[in-house]
């Protein structure tokens, strides 16, 4: 029966030294914030002896970091890392207090991170004598949450979607029925990206495919600390006529109802939509008002639907 439990900084060193830095000099087994107040140590044990660590320390930065997280070789692929970090997160969650987590990821771990939630951020790196990393950041934030369906999953975007972004967005519906200004560059994703992730009031998510891997399109809550929340989305060519965004739509209404404590969701369409206002329609947007020529596109105006849904 293995056991978690909070340990001591120092009674990490060994497993720190035997697994993460076997050829490296003692300096490189201690970590800044180690004795951080705010740092802790977890070890999973068999019986009385350490067969795992993992660290979550405060630096100097404000944001807590994963670090030294190791299994003994013996123990390693039965799942111990998972049910160790997998602690620390819920441990972290009751407490309440943080809003994020991050940590440099072996790109030979990247799954086993993604699987528990962390996000990618930033581009790959090396670091000397271990391999090539990246950051990643788990959220504690709902807003941050990742949501799965059968064929997609909604999550937040990241730096490493910017050529999806920028592919998928090359449409002319998108650029007629969206209010994304076009021509859009491949700048001009990266700013969307950065966009997304920084507005509180605001939360976006990329609809991921199951299948590539690939963001398809994007789902979206507007205003969602106000009275008048608000949804918006599109969906690449490609994938029309084939209920992803059906899917996205339904995961997006329950997620606003549990997590972000929406009741009520308006959404507006361009008249000429008819794809866009036959999925509200059935998804039960009751149609409240037109407000007439609201916008000129090529020397024609166009009227825009208003709707809105109880949750």
């Amino acid at each position: 029966m293995f056991k978690i439990k909070l340990i001591k900084s120092i009674e990490t060193s060994p497993l720190r030294k035997s697994i993460l830095r076997p050829f490296q000099n003692e300096k490189f087994i201690i970590y800044e914030g180690d004795n951080h107040k705010e740092s802790f140590h977890l070890g999973i044990f068999d019986d009385k002896k350490l067969i795992g660590i993992l660290s979550i320390l405060k630096e100097k930065s404000n944001d807590l970091r994963l670090r030294g997280m190791a299994i003994d070789l013996k123990y390693q692929k039965m799942g111990l890392g998972s049910k160790l970090l997998n602690f620390a997160l819920n441990k972290m969650k009751n407490e309440k207090k943080y809003k994020s987590l991050w940590c440099n990821a072996r790109i030979i771990a990247l799954s086993f991170y993604k699987n528990l939630g962390f996000l990618e951020s930033g581009s790959i790196f090396n670091i000397s004598n271990i391999g090539q990393h990246i950051k990643m950041i788990y959220f504690f934030d709902s807003t941050k949450s990742i949501i799965y369906g059968k064929r997609i999953k909604l999550r937040q975007l990241s730096f490493q979607d910017q050529s999806d972004i920028y592919h998928n967005i090359q449409d002319q519906e998108i650029d007629f029925n969206t209010p994304i200004v076009f021509p859009f560059s491949l700048k001009n994703a990266i700013e969307y990206i950065i966009k997304s992730n920084s507005n509180k009031n605001h939360v976006e998510f990329g609809i991921e495919h199951y299948d590539s891997n690939q963001i398809i399109g994007v789902m979206s809550l507007y205003n969602i600390h106000s009275d008048k929340p608000f949804i918006g989305y599109w969906l690449t060519k490609k994938f029309r006529g084939l209920s992803y965004t059906k899917e996205a739509l339904q995961l997006i209404l329950k997620f606003s109802k549990n997590k972000l404590n929406i009741y009520k969701l308006e959404a507006t369409v361009l008249s000429t939509n008819i794809a866009s206002i036959k999925l509200l329609e059935g998804f039960n947007f009751n149609y409240k008002k037109t407000t007439e020529n609201f916008i000129k596109i090529k020397s024609k105006f166009y009227d825009l639907k208003h709707f809105q849904r109880k949750l």
